[in-house]
């Protein structure tokens, strides 16, 4: 297979303190095989040269907390059959990879829907992005995401224990567990509440550590967050509350954090951008859920400026729907609440890919690894909504997207 040349192009990567201008990268088999100067480019012979006229590309994106579909998918379509979820998952997914995200971790769906579709991508049959997937969440008895089938209930060790298992033999990439309420729930559905025993957190981190699986865990409050953090959990997954001895312990652990802003700012009153605006208008929320992320943004934004201070390792999960739109959203969130937006853009994609654990194929523009790309007509580094001018999209080195048709 003759290699591939995009060239006439700036690189911005997190690897990078600024950008490579005149650039190409040639790509072959599916990976970053050299990066060079432009006027290298006339002396490669047997090779397919795409001039991009000073585009800017940047690694694909990576949103590492999403249910394929909106958490609210039963608001919004009250009489929806499970079926017709299962394919709107897909298709949600699938749009997504249009507008730049080459990868997506998957924080539980029903019925292991999630494994299904990364089997479906994985085998060429239908073409999305790579997912990374929990199966199902893990939760108690009235516990946080009941009605929306993304997770299993089950309560005692020996009944976790079982799920953990039950999720690895699913085929499970990684475990969710669900330690709090949440913001988007039922009125006794509280994100200060913590909803799990010691002995039934144990047997989740005590099987998924022997099994050699990370946990994500939901965990909404200060004590919570601590708690996963010194169980072992690989990402936090929420904290709208934090406080600074929860940041210093994720600081002090290398532990991700994911603070999914869409949940409490996908309201009129956290709507700043032209983009913003025009979401919160064509999915509005009921009136409750809004009161409630209302109420709760303000300590879910200072507690994202304290993890910043502290240096606590940053991804972007937007926990919302359609990703097409919210992934972007939770990207512009970071930058909107104090975020430089080139850390917004490591965020979305070294980190995504550490979170995923696979920085070591994915998430940077380096030689060896998967060509996986997005060419933007505008430098994201200068103004983050830039990240929407996609021009094209690449997976494993091959074109999914091409706005030049």
């Amino acid at each position: 297979m003759i290699p591939t040349v995009l060239t006439n192009i700036n690189i911005v990567d997190a690897t990078r303190q600024d950008p490579l201008t005149n650039a190409a990268i040639v790509i072959r088999e599916g990976s970053i095989h050299d990066i060079i100067s432009r006027d290298s480019v006339p002396k490669m012979r047997d090779a397919k040269i795409v001039d991009l006229d000073g585009a800017w590309v940047i690694p694909g994106l990576i949103d590492t907390h999403n249910h394929m579909v909106s958490p609210l998918a039963p608001f919004y379509f009250p009489k929806e059959p499970i079926i017709d979820r299962y394919i709107r998952q897909g298709r949600e997914t699938m749009d997504a990879l249009q507008v730049g995200f080459t990868s997506l971790r998957v924080v539980g769906a029903p019925d292991f829907s999630d494994v299904a579709w990364k089997q479906a991508f994985e085998s060429g049959l239908y073409t999305g992005p790579r997912l990374f997937v929990a199966g199902h969440a893990l939760a108690p008895t009235a516990g946080h995401g009941q009605g929306m089938r993304c997770s299993v209930e089950s309560d005692g060790s020996e009944g976790f224990r079982k799920l953990v298992r039950e999720q690895i033999q699913g085929g499970a990439d990684f475990i969710k567990v669900v330690m709090t309420g949440g913001v988007m729930g039922a009125c006794w559905d509280d994100p200060d509440h913590a909803h799990l025993m010691d002995d039934e957190l144990a047997a989740i981190f005590d099987v998924a550590k022997a099994r050699g699986y990370q946990v994500a865990a939901h965990a909404a409050s200060p004590e919570t967050v601590k708690t996963a953090v010194l169980g072992g959990a690989y990402t936090i997954e929420h904290g709208y509350t934090l406080d600074e001895e929860a940041v210093q312990l994720m600081a002090d652990n290398g532990t991700y954090y994911n603070p999914t802003f869409c949940i409490t700012h996908l309201i009129p009153q956290a709507a700043v951008s032209e983009y913003h605006k025009s979401y919160v208008e064509e999915w509005p929320l009921q009136d409750d859920l809004h009161q409630r992320a209302n109420e709760r943004r303000p300590e879910h934004v200072e507690g994202f400026k304290m993890a910043l201070e502290y240096g606590v390792r940053i991804a972007s999960g937007c926990d919302a729907g359609p990703l097409k739109d919210t992934g972007l959203l939770e990207i512009e969130l970071l930058v909107q609440n104090g975020m430089e937006p080139m850390e917004a853009i490591k965020a979305a994609t070294l980190h995504g890919a550490a979170v995923c654990e696979m920085q070591d194929k994915i998430g940077s523009i380096e030689v060896g690894k998967l060509a996986d790309l997005l060419v933007l007509e505008k430098n994201p580094a200068e103004n983050i909504h830039n990240i929407r001018t996609v021009r094209m999209v690449l997976k494993g080195g091959i074109v999914v997207h091409d706005s030049d048709g």
